[in-house]
Parts: C-alpha cells; sequence; structure tokens
C-alpha cells in the first residue's frame, strides 16, 4: 500500500524509529515545541527521520504522540511518542524554520508470514546478542508478532545504516534474513573476542581480531 498525501513535518533526529516502537523525546528548541505539541493537540503524526552530517535518509517513520510526561516551567516537555507508518521522501521543503517533505507511504508487500519458529530464533539471537554487548535485555519479544525484525531491531544497538537499510526493505521475510545474518555474524566474532580475553587473563595477552 502506498499514499502521497500533505507535506509531513520533519523531525531529524540521529537514530532510526521503526514501526510500533516506543520513543520517548525531550522537547526543548522552539520550533519543534510548537510542531510536537500541535501534533500533540490534533494526533496527528510527525516524521522521525535518520540525520548524519547535516544528510537526511531517504526513508523515515512517522510519530505518534502518546501522552505528554512532563512539563517545564520554561516551555520545555517531554513526550512519549510511537512509530506508527514508513514513509520515503520524495521532495523536501526548506521554506520555514520547521522542515517539511512531500512523502509517500509505503508497507510490506503482500507475502506470507514468518513463521513462529523463525521469529523465535531471532529473538534467541537477540537476546544473546545483548549479554554480550551489555546492552539492556530485549522487552516486549512476542514470537506472534508480525514484524519480528521491526521489534528486534528496535531492541538493539544495531549500526544505524544497518538499521536504516532495514527500515526500507519491503519484506518481513528478508528483514528477518538479513538481520539473523548479521546478528550471526556479529556473535561470531563476539564469541571469539570473548575466549581472546579469557586467554588474556590467564597469560596476559591476546591476539588481535
Amino acid at each position: 500500500m502506498s499514499d502521497r498525501g500533505a507535506l509531513l513535518p520533519l523531525f531529524p533526529l540521529n537514530l532510526v524509529l521503526m514501526p510500533g516502537s516506543p520513543l520517548p523525546l525531550h522537547i526543548f528548541e522552539p520550533r519543534y515545541r510548537e510542531m510536537v505539541g500541535e501534533a500533540s493537540r490534533r494526533g496527528t503524526e510527525f516524521g522521525v527521520i535518520l540525520e548524519q552530517e547535516s544528510e537526511l535518509a531517504p526513508v523515515g517513520t512517522t510519530a505518534l504522540v502518546e501522552d505528554v510526561t512532563h512539563r517545564y516551567e520554561d516551555g520545555r516537555f517531554d513526550v512519549a511518542t510511537r512509530g506508527v507508518r514508513r514513509f520515503r521522501v520524495v521532495q523536501l521543503d526548506r521554506g520555514e524554520d520547521i522542515l517539511r517533505a512531500q512523502v509517500e507511504f509505503f508497507d510490506d508487500e503482500q507475502e506470507l508470514p514468518v513463521s513462529r519458529e523463525e521469529a523465535e530464533t531471532l529473538y534467541l539471537l537477540a537476546m544473546e546478542a545483548a549479554a554480550l554487548a551489555g546492552a539492556a535485555t530485549p522487552k516486549g519479544l512476542n514470537p506472534e508478532d508480525p514484524h519480528p525484525s521491526f521489534r528486534a531491531a528496535a531492541t538493539l544497538p544495531l549500526d544505524l545504516p544497518f538499521k536504516q537499510k532495514l527500515l526500507a526493505v519491503r519484506s518481513e521475510r528478508q528483514r528477518l534474513a538479513q538481520l539473523t545474518a548479521y546478528l550471526e555474524a556479529w556473535l561470531e566474532k563476539a564469541r571469539i573476542a570473548t575466549k581472546a580475553k579469557a586467554v588474556a587473563g590467564r597469560n596476559g595477552h591476546a591476539r588481535k581480531l
């Protein structure tokens, strides 16, 4: 499904938001206080898009404000938002303080759903990767989720370019396969490094990987 609509206000950030994933934000710049405040009042979405070295990614995810969790006396506020749907930037509009874009919304192409076993395999890899990386234990991983790749990717400190690549893929099966392969390769290196550290602890040095 795709739909090209009106201009979407954009919030460039150094992160990749996955559909369905929570995103807490601290809003302090006046222009974004106005943008997010209006979205909260109207129940409308704004676009969260990766920005690195002043370059915007071509694909982002809209966010919906679920709650204003705290307001400060100086006008700043904290919000709880959640990713909703993906979009592709068609044309940017830099005419105002707020960056806006004509966008095309898109979903995955129709295909057979991934199996529970495939989702469970991915989640086991995600849990092990989080443990070896010293990251927080992934929460909310449900094998019945129709998009397990989004859920797993959102809970792990993945490389941003790879995470952005996953976001643009229009097949859950392809995303799951790519993320599974990525985690398997990372885990293999991490296990070797862990063993090397153990050897270093015994003999005082380790071979570089």
